[in-house]
């Protein structure tokens, strides 16, 4: 990972398919996954590349975390996500379908999807057990 150190622990199955809920980030300028049932867009939120100093981290990265966590928009957009993932599993529940796989996607994949990936997934692993996580632009 890009200069990445652990940050906080995510309470997720990084390979495990027999997840409920798997949740990729991608870069738009990459490609997008093909599997993907659902694709989100987080390129509206602050970008942290443009800050100098946290160019070469990725959103899994504390410094990243921070900035993105003191950004309204970012915590409504993980919130909104969450929200409409909690909505879906209901109804995949219902018709006994599973796993949901989610994309979330910005500009280069390394700061803002990998951001909201983690934070969705901390947010849903109470609820929905393991949650497969996958930074596709991470290597």
């Amino acid at each position: 990972m890009r200069g990445a150190s652990p940050a906080r622990s995510v309470r997720v199955d990084t390979a495990t398919s027999a997840t409920p809920i798997r949740i990729e980030s991608f870069g738009y300028k990459h490609r997008r996954p093909p599997d993907a049932d659902v694709v989100f867009d987080v390129r509206e939120l602050p970008n942290p590349y443009w800050e100098r100093s946290l160019r070469a981290l990725s959103g899994k990265d504390e410094r990243v975390r921070a900035f993105l966590d003191a950004q309204p928009r970012a915590q409504a957009m993980v919130r909104t996500i969450a929200r409409f993932v909690e909505q879906r599993m209901r109804e995949n529940r219902r018709r006994q379908r599973s796993p949901l796989t989610l994309a979330i996607g910005c500009t280069g994949g390394q700061h803002r999807s990998v951001y909201v990936a983690e934070c969705v997934a901390e947010r849903l692993a109470g609820d929905y057990g393991p949650i497969s996580t996958r930074h596709l632009e991470l290597s």
